[in-house]
């Protein structure tokens, strides 16, 4: 019966659907001509995180990364 007084996660107050977005790829040695953004798709929230981790899928390079630098496209 305690159910509506459980502490939700933090990311609640964040959702998004499932859509993509676009995140700054970050390196230490990016050079300066190089694409500095990649089109990835949202595929779930980091719980190690504030709620606004994403974890998020990159299909050119196949990877899974965690970030907060999303800008999400419309």
């Amino acid at each position: 019966m305690n159910t509506c007084l459980e502490k939700k996660p933090a990311w609640v107050k964040h959702l998004q659907t499932f859509e993509a977005g676009t995140v700054k790829i970050k390196g230490k040695y990016t050079p300066k001509t190089s694409d500095h953004a990649a089109q990835c798709m949202l595929i779930g929230y980091a719980e190690q995180h504030d709620g606004d981790g994403y974890h998020i899928w990159n299909p050119l390079t196949k990877k899974k990364h965690v970030t907060r630098d999303v800008i999400w496209l419309k």
